[in-house]
């Protein structure tokens, strides 16, 4: 149980990130594109992406506190479900959402809907890290009051970053193009190309067989004379 208390801790700071996070992006990136009241391709696509990141920072919080709530309901302590602040994170993450689908909707004004939104983020923020002891009339009154001081705080710098020339229109880059220089021309001679020689034709006959040598049949020498017998020694007289 307490692995799964962490991961679902762990779950619920990600999503306060994400959220808050995208929030801020969302408001700073509405008065950037303020200065001539329309919201081009560009910023549209990143304020796109930047919603989806607030909604999946959302949905990690509900499903998270869901659990939380579930498991403090079947593990009998409904007193924890019941307390103020407990009830208080509750009713902003309620209007969380309602102020989206009303900014969708078109039935408020974007820049009150954007200013209550990010208001709201930040007290969901500070409420679930500092989690005061307070009673449920005091909450809503500082929420109150919060949400108008945070209304003005962006009213004023986003007319303040107008006045003070930061978000003014830039007309878009030029590239100033170079004047050609005139060049004199001279007449070209024309070109006339080298004739082509004709290659001498050489005819290729096929090599000569060369002669084969000559065998000569081996010289065979003369048998030797017979030795011829000494004549028979000289008889004596009788």
């Amino acid at each position: 149980m307490e692995n799964i208390g962490l991961i679902l801790f762990i779950l619920q700071q990600l999503g306060m990130t994400l959220g808050v996070g995208a929030s801020t992006f969302a408001l700073i990136f509405y008065i950037a594109s303020g200065r001539d009241g329309e919201i081009d391709s560009t910023e549209r696509s990143f304020l796109h992406i930047t919603f989806t990141v607030l909604r999946t920072g959302l949905f990690l919080i509900i499903f998270s506190g869901a659990i939380i709530t579930g498991a403090h309901l079947l593990a009998g302590e409904s007193s924890v479900v019941f307390q103020p602040i407990f009830i208080g994170k509750w009713l902003l993450i309620g209007l969380i959402v309602l102020n989206a689908l009303l900014m969708t909707s078109k039935m408020i004004p974007l820049p009150i809907g954007g200013a209550l939104a990010g208001a709201t983020w930040y007290a969901l923020f500070f409420l679930h890290n500092i989690a005061p002891d307070m009673s449920f009339l005091m909450f809503a009154i500082l929420y109150v009051l919060w949400a108008l001081a945070f209304t003005l705080l962006f009213q004023g710098v986003k007319m303040l970053a107008r006045e003070k020339g930061f978000l003014e229109k830039r007309a878009p880059m030029t590239v100033q193009e170079v004047p050609k220089q005139t060049l004199k021309t001279f007449p070209q001679k024309e070109v006339v190309p080298p004739t082509p020689v004709a290659k001498p034709l050489t005819l290729a006959y096929p090599p000569k067989p060369e002669p084969k040598p000559e065998v000569k049949s081996p010289v065979i020498p003369p048998p030797a004379p017979k030795p011829v017998p000494p004549p028979p020694p000289p008889q004596a007289p009788l």
